[in-house]
């Protein structure tokens, strides 16, 4: 893994550089943690803002060590509640959820800032992430979010590369996204039904799997692995079966297309 040229890693710099002072949407994944370890060097931590939000869309244990994360480089992240997932335009499930919960979310991580004292306010998407179908990006055009990372042409490789660079812990860390991708469309998003994917995934964590998704199906669970975990999964079925069947899961499946590359 290459990490980008030097002219690269300028512009990013440049173009924080420009906004004096940053607040940014911190997941504790691998682009928004590089994000902020970069505008830490260029603006030093007084001037930016790491914003995360508290939802059941998100385990407690990804909060966690997000956290730990970002104060190893001197910033402590500064948590809000999330709007309700109650909301009839979440609940409803349908392709554009994204969306809406981009809006919520963002439009209430923006006031915070503003309080806060800062007007700019920049998220971690990457280069590669604009190729893909994602309803919650038109959510920030309309906002006005930033996106250094995408806006210098930065991958996703390249992103984990330059976080290996500043020797993050999460640099190969799979990509996170909220529960309700582990929701079919047609399926209403429930506290209840996050907190059953949540544990589902938690015994494969446990595992020492690292990339996969936990797909909730009513009680049953249907896994997509990367196909170099699958002897791992089979071999642990009966134990896999039986910690799941804790968390209210009846039944478990192993998807043979593997792991889909989006969520």
């Amino acid at each position: 893994m290459k990490i980008p040229d030097t002219d690269k890693i300028n512009r990013l710099k440049q173009n924080i550089k420009k906004a004096g002072k940053l607040a940014i949407a911190y997941s504790g994944g691998v682009d928004s943690t590089a994000l902020v370890r970069t505008a830490v060097d260029v603006l030093g931590s007084a001037n930016v803002l790491a914003l995360m939000a508290v939802s059941p869309l998100w385990s407690g244990e990804e909060r966690e060590q997000a956290i730990a994360a970002a104060r190893e480089f001197g910033v402590e992240p500064l948590l809000f509640n999330a709007p309700d997932i109650q909301q009839a335009a979440f609940t409803e499930i349908f392709p554009q959820r994204c969306y809406f919960c981009k809006t919520d979310i963002f439009t209430q991580l923006i006031s915070i800032a503003q309080k806060h004292g800062f007007t700019h306010i920049a998220d971690g998407t990457n280069k590669d992430d604009l190729e893909e179908t994602r309803p919650g990006l038109r959510a920030l055009r309309e906002l006005n979010i930033s996106s250094p990372l995408a806006e210098t042409g930065f991958t996703k490789n390249e992103v984990r590369a330059l976080a290996k660079s500043y020797a993050l812990p999460n640099w190969d860390a799979p990509a996170r996204a909220c529960l309700a991708t582990r929701i079919p469309f047609g399926t209403s998003v429930t506290p209840e039904r996050l907190t059953k994917a949540a544990a589902a995934e938690r015994v494969l964590f446990t595992l020492g799997i690292r990339h996969f998704r936990c797909r909730l199906h009513e009680d049953m669970i249907r896994i997509e692995a990367t196909e170099e975990d699958f002897p791992v999964i089979l071999k642990q079925r009966h134990s896999i079966l039986t910690e799941m069947k804790k968390a209210g899961v009846h039944s478990v499946t192993l998807d043979l297309k593997e792991l889909r590359k989006t969520d």
